[in-house]
């Protein structure tokens, strides 16, 4: 889900944990969010053993980028590369 900064509010927050309860209860899954360009993104997150499980998660899911908690950055996904000109 995605929502911009200066619109967020508390209810949709609750309403997304609601929405995803199932899902968020779920060993290793947790509410992921970040920020990015005035926006609010909201997701399920899922926290991998490995940097090759995060990636396969992370096409899986079709996600856009997945946080390396070891060394707090972003690693985008080869699509995203692709569609935003990013090379290695």
């Amino acid at each position: 889900k995605i929502i911009p900064l200066n619109k967020i509010k508390l209810k949709d927050l609750t309403a997304y944990l609601i929405k995803h309860a199932k899902a968020l209860l779920q060993p290793g899954h947790y509410l992921g969010a970040w920020v990015d360009k005035g926006r609010v993104y909201l997701d399920i997150s899922i926290r991998a053993k490995t940097h090759a499980e995060g990636e396969e998660l992370m096409d899986k899911h079709d996600q856009e980028a997945m946080f390396d908690l070891t060394t707090f950055t972003t690693i985008y996904s080869k699509t995203y590369k692709a569609r935003h000109g990013i090379k290695d």
